[in-house]
């Protein structure tokens, strides 16, 4: 259900998904509101549901990690079943977002994990226990990746030339703590530590100078901002590199899409969308199938239902 929202509060949305540590003084100066008013709308819409999570965007590249798209179909399920598996999945701490949806895959979900045995042991852990409710699944290895945090309410940053960083031990307990917690002071992240505040801020700027960090940002409920979620497939008639990376750019600069991927087999190509309106959606398919008609052919197009975990990097990564 959508939540009404004010002019300022759109705004402190806005200025929170370009860097969601915007100091308060600060960001109450650039919505023209004090301190006091800003603070006190962040925890409303923390509260009422519109920002789910502050992120710390990370390459999970540079931590030789891969991501796993799994998609899930069940059969036979009460609706204490499903909770009971949709339990399980959430849980696990190398799961990141994870939602329900309409068409013949019931729940789909990512795995982060620095090999595949990480993931067989998942879906072995979840066939052992739900062997006769899990009817089919399918394992999408993510060759390339991009989530786009920005915009439902801007267009996303642009790309940043990058430092070498090899993260340490420090680094990756530091990364832990602000995955989804990106607003922490430094003054709390140093106590959870037992480092020193002023190192914590050094380690963060540089870990954000290295692209591991690549900003920090607002997971939104896009229900709550009266959106509607699709995932668009695809495959490529022409696999000429020009005409993909030409399509691609299309993609990125896109208003409506928040996220694209590369699987490994399966389908070509993944695109997340976001509409206000069903006919929005049409629109956007009309607009691909005029434009690149001789470039991309819809594989699938599904409905995402229910986001049951936001979309950041699980904690079992950092481990």
């Amino acid at each position: 259900m959508s939540v009404k929202l004010d002019v300022k509060d759109k705004k402190i949305l806005y200025e929170l998904s370009k860097n969601c540590r915007i100091p308060s003084v600060r960001l109450a100066r650039t919505v023209s509101v004090s301190r006091e008013v800003v603070d006190y709308r962040i925890k409303q819409l923390l509260s009422r549901g519109v920002i789910t999570c502050f992120v710390a965007d990370i390459d999970i590249s540079k931590l030789g990690c891969t991501r796993y798209l799994i998609y899930l179909e069940l059969q036979k399920v009460s609706e204490s079943e499903e909770s009971e598996i949709l339990k399980k999945i959430v849980s696990n701490p190398f799961v990141s977002w994870t939602t329900t949806q309409t068409g013949k895959w019931n729940v789909i979900f990512d795995v982060i994990a620095k090999n595949a045995n990480d993931v067989d042991h998942i879906i072995k852990g979840l066939k052992e226990k739900h062997s006769q409710k899990i009817s089919d699944y399918k394992i999408a290895t993510q060759l390339e990746y991009r989530h786009y945090f920005c915009k439902y309410f801007s267009d996303d940053r642009e790309e940043r030339k990058t430092t070498e960083c090899k993260p340490d031990k420090t680094d990756l307990k530091l990364l832990k703590a602000i995955t989804k917690d990106a607003r922490a002071n430094y003054i709390s992240i140093s106590d959870k530590l037992g480092i020193n505040a002023n190192t914590v801020k050094l380690r963060m700027h540089r870990l954000y100078d290295a692209g591991i960090i690549r900003q920090f940002t607002i997971e939104v409920n896009k229900e709550a901002l009266g959106l509607q979620a699709f995932n668009i497939q695809l495959t490529f008639k022409d696999t000429a590199p020009e005409k993909m990376a030409q399509f691609l750019r299309y993609v990125k600069r896109h208003q409506s899409v928040n996220f694209y991927y590369f699987p490994l087999g399966h389908w070509d190509l993944e695109i997340g969308v976001f509409v206000k309106e069903v006919n929005e959606l049409r629109r956007i398919i009309l607009e691909f199938r005029n434009k690149f008609s001789d470039v991309v052919r819809i594989y699938d197009c599904m409905i995402f239902y229910e986001e049951l975990k936001p979309n950041y990097v699980p904690e079992g990564v950092f481990e």
